[in-house]
């Protein structure tokens, strides 16, 4: 197994609870063509755009890419 088809996807809902007015952001890990990890939940602040939810949605996606990664090399695999 040289490659095990590490891949993150993420998104983001900009507002989408009108009350107040917080976005959701959601991210899923996949291994091997299946999911090993995912959540969504309810950003902790008011983004002021699509753009800034977006961002800060897929930052925490890219941190958990690199953390996933660090356990597969750490189990022997490149």
């Amino acid at each position: 197994m040289d490659n095990l088809g590490l891949k993150t996807y993420g998104d983001a809902s900009f507002a989408d609870d009108l009350l107040i007015r917080y976005s959701t952001g959601a991210y899923v890990v996949f291994l091997m063509g299946g999911p090993v990890f995912w959540k969504t939940k309810k950003q902790t602040f008011v983004a002021t755009s699509t753009t800034e939810a977006e961002f800060c949605n897929l930052t925490l996606t890219a941190q958990l890419a690199l953390w996933v990664a660090e356990i597969i090399r750490e189990f022997g695999y490149p």
